[in-house]
C-alpha cells in the first residue's frame, strides 16, 4: 500500500491549497482579534454604550462595559 501523497493528483493539490488559504485566513483573524482586544484595553471603545442582560450581571457584578469588549475580542 502506497502511503505517500502524490502531488500530481489534482485533488491533493486542491486540498493542500485550501488548507494553506484557511490557515492564512485564520491567522489574520487571530491577529485582528488580538489587535481589537489591545485597542479595547487601551480604552478606544470607551464611548460605546453597552447594555448587559440582567441574567449575566450576576456572573460579573463589577465589570465595566470596556472590559466586556476586551473579553469579547480576547
Amino acid at each position: 500500500m502506497n502511503t505517500t501523497v502524490s502531488y500530481t493528483d489534482p485533488g491533493a493539490m486542491l486540498g493542500k491549497t485550501v488548507l494553506k488559504i484557511g490557515q492564512v485566513v485564520l491567522a489574520l483573524l487571530a491577529v485582528a482579534s488580538g489587535y481589537m482586544a489591545y485597542l479595547a484595553s487601551e480604552g478606544l471603545f470607551s464611548g460605546w454604550d453597552i447594555e448587559i442582560e440582567e441574567d449575566l450581571v450576576w456572573l460579573f457584578p463589577r465589570i465595566e462595559p470596556e472590559e466586556w469588549i476586551f473579553l469579547f475580542f480576547s
